[in-house]
């Protein structure tokens, strides 16, 4: 059984993750477009429609987490998420690693496993919110330490995103 508390912290983070790359991914459509067309996965005729949709679910899906309907925007995310795990790992695959990953606009992210390693942390995420939620009141403390571990989760998923953007920078070489 997952405690409310955790519950609340697991739906605003993903919210607030999607939320911020939707909007991001809008208002750089131009270079998200670009970055669409670098994965080689979307036929040109379908791009200017993906550009759009994409981050239009994204921000969808984090409306959805902060209502009632939370699992269909829980399931949405987690869809969002395997979607571009596939998507990147393809591209690894096929050794096609020097395009910007797309996910945050202006932040260049070069695909790489560590990509992946995000994605299935997010996807532990969205998991966890499939399991059956305790009942319990909550309290002021609740509140609390609600509004502090969402802002430390928040915090560390931007560093993680700081630092896997400047990975290959640290790439050993002799």
């Amino acid at each position: 059984m997952l405690d409310p508390v955790l519950m609340w912290m697991l739906r605003l983070v993903l919210a607030a993750i999607f939320m911020a790359s939707g909007l991001l991914k809008l208002r750089q459509l131009e270079q998200f477009e670009a970055s669409l067309a670098a994965y080689a996965l979307v036929p040109q005729g379908l791009l200017k429609g993906v550009r759009v949709g994409v981050p239009g679910l994204e921000l969808l899906a984090s409306l959805l987490l902060l209502s009632p309907f939370y699992p269909l925007g829980n399931a949405l995310i987690a869809a969002l998420i395997l979607i571009f795990s596939l998507a990147i790992a393809i591209n690894l695959l096929r050794h096609n690693a020097d395009i910007d990953c797309g996910c945050f606009g202006s932040l260049e992210q070069r695909l790489s496993w560590w990509l992946i390693l995000r994605n299935a942390i997010l996807l532990s995420f969205t998991l966890a919110l499939f399991l059956p939620i305790g009942l319990r009141d909550l309290n002021w403390f609740d509140v609390l330490n609600l509004i502090f571990a969402t802002l430390a989760l928040l915090g560390l998923y931007i560093t993680l995103n700081i630092l896997i953007s400047h990975a290959p920078k640290w790439r050993y070489t002799a």
